[in-house]
């Protein structure tokens, strides 16, 4: 495996909980973008999630250079500088102030974890036996930092020029991974790699993630449909899937605030040509039931899904309806054909909300 996943974890070897649902799942996302690209490179990336010090959101650290990732959920035109505060300013004409922490705004707040990081590299290589270049802390090494969007975002009235930072998207993020360079033809190798990210952030390798490492191709997607909009989608790239609120859910996993839906909920499989959803897991019926168009999904036979379909997790949802009771998961399915496969390999899913 060229990408592996890192996390921080306590004593009883739980993951460090993320602050916010939407950083937990834009990482989940960069893993698994970063796995489609990178995993036949010949060169090692690993990434650590949910760091403790610097507290960013991510980290990479590649065989050619370190990039600190902050994601930030808004959308919209994207305005400031470096010294004032950004806002965001929707296509409804509605201004958000971004917050960034303590800090006046995000390129302020990678600044700042830019230069803890290059503080704990220096204490941890000077004061302990991990076998690291000394040039790795010194000032002349390139350290790159992104605010990284999870919305769709414009930037022309956002004045920052800086060499080591930048501004991507969930689309973009993948490109800036490999920019990252230290310079002066600098390199680690590999196990200098893992020991950045075990050593220097704490992480522990973050097996929970594996399953959503596929190389394999999407052959659909659900679109999760939010105030009647598709607001970001869930990748069918496996042939027997799991959808639910539990982590052994994977890519399929979704957020506790729908509470009416199962831990495990349902199964989507690929049958022969069809894609076919069964309510429960194979240990009997969800609790609050799959519909599909309006219609109760049966637990041993199934519904082949069609293009379009509405499927609705925890309660059962009329085909005019745009908003859900609160606790009920409402998808949209999407059938790639042909050559839509192999471009959605490469596009991630995105929040438009």
């Amino acid at each position: 495996m060229t990408v592996e996943a890192y996390i921080p974890r306590d004593p009883s070897g739980c993951e460090r909980t993320f602050e916010y649902a939407h950083e937990r799942r834009a990482t989940i996302e960069l893993v698994k973008a970063a796995w489609r690209i990178f995993h036949t490179s010949p060169r090692l990336y690993a990434i650590v999630a949910n760091v403790k010090y610097p507290p960013a959101d991510a980290v990479v650290i590649a065989e050619d250079g370190i990039g600190i990732i902050e994601f930030k959920d808004y959308g919209g035109l994207i305005q400031g500088d470096e010294e004032s505060k950004w806002t965001a300013i929707s296509s409804t004409g509605e201004t958000v102030h971004i917050m960034a922490g303590s800090h006046v705004n995000p390129f302020q707040q990678v600044k700042a974890y830019r230069g803890k990081l290059r503080h704990r590299l220096e204490r941890m290589i000077q004061g302990s036996d991990v076998q690291l270049p000394v040039w790795l802390h010194s000032w002349r090494t390139y350290l790159q930092a992104t605010v990284c969007f999870t919305q769709e975002i414009e930037v022309e009235y956002l004045e920052v020029h800086q060499p080591w930072f930048q501004v991507t998207t969930l689309d973009t993020v993948p490109e800036w991974i490999a920019t990252l360079v230290f310079g002066s033809g600098r390199k680690l190798i590999g196990m200098q790699v893992k020991l950045v990210a075990s050593r220097i952030l704490e992480g522990r390798h973050w097996t929970e993630i594996e399953t959503m490492m596929s190389p394999g191709l999407p052959y659909g997607c659900l679109w999760v449909l939010e105030e009647g909009k598709e607001s970001w989608r869930l990748m069918l790239d496996h042939s027997d899937m799991r959808i639910g609120r539990a982590l052994e859910c994977g890519p399929l996993m979704l957020e506790e605030s729908y509470y009416l839906v199962s831990r495990e909920h349902a199964r989507i499989r690929r049958e022969g040509s069809q894609v076919v959803i069964h309510d429960g897991c194979g240990q009997g019926p969800s609790t609050n039931k799959t519909y599909v168009n309006g219609k109760e999904v049966d637990t041993a036979r199934g519904c082949v899904l069609h293009e379009g379909d509405r499927i609705s997790l925890g309660g059962c949802v009329s085909e005019d309806c745009t908003h859900p009771p609160p606790g009920v998961c409402l998808l949209r399915f999407h059938r790639f054909r042909g050559e839509e496969s192999r471009r959605a390999e490469t596009i991630r899913p995105k929040r438009t909300g």
